[in-house]
């Protein structure tokens, strides 16, 4: 049988029924204020510590741990000679990088409007429409077509303007393009630290290899025969290659 509702008590109670729920919500409203506070206190913290973090993330990018990054840093792009805790293996030229595969670096060229203009296993990054008119990239093959070496050099002084524009180290930044073009021992030894040796000495024209395996550079400079020249006017090729023990 249903159950029978008594009408009269139900009838009763409903009086009751808007004050219980205003009581319950102002009861609740109570409750939330701190609740509330809390949440603002949470949120502020959070704000604090996110910005904290990315400040915290764009100081480390500064600090230069290129290791955290991987190659490739661009020449082109960013100042990687102001940089610390990179080698050869993180950098790129014009896309061109070491390891990089015969095939690939064509592939490379072509997307650049340029050319490989190559002499058994020394490839010279030229111009597509201009063949004689190159950036100063020679890109060493080793037995396996692969990149072993990438040579880097300052157009000579007494080259054409022309020539002297095309160059890639014109592209370069900061402290970068600074050693490239007003060279000095002491940037050098301030950006690199002490040679770990030296190698093609030759007084007659006042030239050298300063070595840095760690990092794995080659710097060569020739001063030439005539004592007027500064150093900031040599001769100046820079090679990457792979990094080794000192």
């Amino acid at each position: 049988m249903p159950v029978r509702t008594n009408r009269a008590s139900k009838k009763s109670s409903l009086p009751s029924l808007p004050y219980k729920i205003s009581i319950g919500y102002k009861d609740a409203k109570r409750a939330m204020f701190p609740l509330r506070m809390v949440l603002c206190v949470v949120a502020v913290a959070a704000y604090f510590w996110l910005e904290t973090s990315v400040e915290a993330l764009a100081q480390s990018a500064d600090k230069h741990d290129v290791s955290a990054v991987g190659r490739p840093l661009e020449l082109t792009q960013v100042d990687v000679f102001a940089k610390q805790n990179w080698t050869a293996k993180d950098i790129s030229v014009l896309g061109f990088y070491l390891d990089m595969n015969k095939v690939d670096a064509v592939e490379n060229a072509h997307k650049h409007g340029l050319l490989l203009d190559c002499v058994r296993r020394n490839c010279d990054v030229c111009e597509k429409q201009n063949g004689v008119l190159c950036h100063g990239i020679t890109l060493h093959l080793g037995p396996d077509d692969r990149v072993e070496e990438i040579y880097i050099s300052k157009p000579l002084d007494e080259s054409s303007a022309k020539l002297r524009r095309a160059s890639v180290t014109q592209q370069f930044k900061g402290q970068t393009y600074i050693f490239f073009h007003r060279y000095s021992t002491n940037q050098r030894l301030k950006l690199f630290g002490r040679e770990s040796g030296h190698e093609g000495d030759n007084p007659a024209v006042r030239s050298t290899t300063y070595l840095y395996p760690g990092i794995g550079i080659k710097i060569y400079l020739s001063l030439s025969g005539n004592m007027l020249i500064t150093e900031n006017e040599a001769d100046l090729e820079v090679s990457f290659v792979h990094p080794t023990k000192p």
